[in-house]
C-alpha cells in the first residue's frame, strides 16, 4: 500500500500536466493509431495486452468526447467494451471488490491468446482507416 500512496502522490500532478497539455485531433489519433499499431504486433502477453487494450479505451474516448469524425471509432469502443465486459479491463485502485474479480481475472488469463488479441486489435486498427 506504502508504494501504490507514493505513485499516487507522484502521478497526481503529472495526470494534471497531461491534462492541461493542449492536444488537437490529428494528434489524438496518431496516438490511437500507434496504440492499435503496438497492440496489432503480437506476442503481447495478458498484462501488456490488458493495458494496451486500457490505453486504447482512454485516447478513443477522448478522441469520441471531441466529436472527431474517426472512421470505425464507435465500433473500436464497442469492441474494447466488449472485451472489459468480459473481465478484461484493468481493476482500478479505487475498486473495493478487486478480490471478487480475482477469479475471472485468472480464467481469463490462462484462456488469453496473443494472436487473437492482436488479429482484433489489427482489424480494429484497419476499420479506423489506418
Amino acid at each position: 500500500m506504502a508504494l501504490r500512496a507514493a505513485v499516487d502522490r507522484w502521478s497526481e500532478p503529472v495526470e494534471q500536466q497531461l491534462f492541461e497539455m493542449p492536444l488537437d485531433e490529428v494528434q489524438v489519433g496518431e496516438i490511437l493509431d500507434f496504440l492499435l499499431g503496438i497492440a496489432a504486433e503480437g506476442c503481447h502477453d495478458y498484462d501488456t495486452a490488458r493495458q494496451l487494450s486500457g490505453a486504447i479505451t482512454v485516447v478513443a474516448g477522448e478522441l469520441s468526447r471531441s466529436g472527431a469524425q474517426v472512421p470505425g471509432l464507435s465500433n473500436l469502443q464497442k469492441q474494447l467494451a466488449n472485451l472489459n465486459v468480459r473481465g478484461f479491463a484493468l481493476v482500478s485502485t479505487d475498486d473495493k471488490h478487486v478480490e471478487a474479480k480475482f477469479h475471472q481475472q485468472l480464467s481469463n488469463r490462462a484462456r488469453f491468446k496473443p494472436r487473437v488479441f492482436s488479429a482484433l486489435m489489427a482489424s480494429l486498427r484497419e476499420s479506423t482507416g489506418k
